[in-house]
């Protein structure tokens, strides 16, 4: 998810996700999107910095609100902040 010029991403499912506990534990990986394939670096955003956690919320639901509130619930609000991640190059 962008928010501003950085990119995020957040376990749908909570902390124990596989994809996400490899994720934290590696702190690397490869990320594949619109044919793009690129090796980046996970980065970890305290749940307690609002202003980042609250603009990936809005994001998350400008992009998905119109799946309804089973989706985009389970990507915002405070039970997500403690996964989310910011993706950088490598």
């Amino acid at each position: 998810m962008r928010s501003g010029d950085a990119l995020y991403i957040r376990s749908a499912y909570g902390p124990d996700n596989p994809w996400y506990r490899r994720a934290r534990h590696a702190g690397v990986g490869r990320v594949r999107a619109g044919g793009a394939d690129r090796a980046v670096t996970f980065t970890a955003i305290d749940a307690a910095d609002a202003a980042t956690q609250q603009a990936v919320d809005a994001a998350y639901h400008a992009k998905y609100d119109r799946y309804g509130p089973q989706i985009v619930g389970t990507v915002t609000g405070p039970a997500s902040h403690e996964t989310t991640l910011r993706i950088d190059p490598r």
